[in-house]
Parts: structure tokens; sequence; C-alpha cells
């Protein structure tokens, strides 16, 4: 069983990524040009995640006889997230 310290630091890892999510929900652009930006940075940022989760499988798909399956729950839920998100968007504005 992991010792308090773990725990510690697991709770402040889920505590940051709260503050970050919020701060990222929250992130309103002013004009065009910062709407593009922020657009682009979350393509990458899509792109750089979906990229290690794929990278990941095939590492261990190559070297395992299985794969993890959180990796394909994570990329399953980005992808997801990317359609849910796409309809709310076109919907809503």
């Amino acid at each position: 069983m992991p010792d308090t310290l773990v725990y510690m630091l697991i709770a402040g890892v889920i505590i940051l990524f709260a503050l970050f999510a919020g701060f990222v929900w929250k992130e309103r652009a002013r004009d065009e040009r910062e709407q593009l930006h922020k657009m682009i940075a979350g393509r990458l940022a899509y792109l750089a995640g979906t990229g290690v989760l794929v990278l990941g499988i095939a590492v261990q798909g190559f070297t395992l006889s299985h794969v993890d399956p959180w990796l394909l729950f994570a990329l399953l839920a980005m992808i997801l997230g990317k359609i849910v998100g796409f309809f709310y968007s076109r919907s809503r504005h």
C-alpha cells in the first residue's frame, strides 16, 4: 500500500489539474487573433496527446503481448471529447 506522501502527491496533481482545467474552461479570447491562437494551441495539444497515446499503444503492442487498456480508454476519451466538443460548439455558435 502506498504511503502518505504518495497520497498527498496524487491529491496535489488532482488539485493542479482541476485548477488548470478551470483556467482553460474560463479562458476567453478578446479578438479574432487571440481566438486563432487559442484554436491552434488546442489543435496542437490534441495532436500531441493523441500522438503520445498512439505511440504508447504501438510500443506496448510491439514489446508486450498486450496493450494497457488505460491507453485505449484515454485515446477513446480524447476522440469522443473532440467529437462532442465539435457538435456542442456548432450548436452554440
